[in-house]
């Protein structure tokens, strides 16, 4: 039953009030979400409120030009919580090594097994639990200033059409 599950969410209730990382696997529902005390942090990929929904780190370079990565907290809807950090990184144009020509599906398991989470993580630990948790002090990671987004902007991206896949992983890969 995944985040419906009732015992996850009697276990969250009294874990509150708190903070917890969310680190993917669907759609969070409004009942765990709305658990009074409790804050759930997402590290999304993309720069929100720009690149909201899936395969946020192709739209990022499709659609920006760069890949980017955004800390909030989450709330009902889509990547619409409120930001406590944000960043583009620079633009990337990585080489494929060893001469043999890697298929659409391999470069796009490397890029979320190896690439989205070294920027997440990156994001993470300078951008949040560096710069945003000091200011916050005593209150800890629930007292962490974020900002809400302005969801009138930027889209609400879905998972890429292999087509689309095929560009995007064009633009972050040389091939021969």
């Amino acid at each position: 039953t995944g985040f419906k599950d009732d015992a996850l969410l009697e276990a969250l209730r009294r874990r509150a009030p708190a903070v917890v990382l969310y680190t993917g696997g669907g759609i969070v529902p409004k009942a765990l979400l709305g658990i009074e005390g409790l804050r759930v942090l997402h590290v999304h990929p993309g720069f929100l409120p720009d690149v909201r929904g899936a395969d946020g780190l192709l739209w990022s370079i499709l659609v920006k030009g760069r890949p980017g990565a955004s800390c909030f907290f989450m709330a009902p809807g889509i990547d619409v919580g409120e930001v406590i950090a944000r960043r583009e990184f620079p633009t990337l144009r990585i080489e494929a090594q060893g001469g043999e020509e890697l298929d659409d599906v391999t470069l796009y398991r490397a890029i979320f097994c190896f690439l989205d989470p070294i920027m997440r993580a990156s994001l993470l630990v300078r951008d949040v639990l560096g710069d945003a948790l000091a200011r916050a002090g005593a209150g800890g990671l629930a007292a962490m200033p974020a900002e809400p987004q302005d969801t009138s902007q930027g889209l609400t991206y879905h998972f890429l059409h292999d087509r689309l896949r095929a560009v995007g992983l064009g633009a972050l890969f040389a091939r021969s």
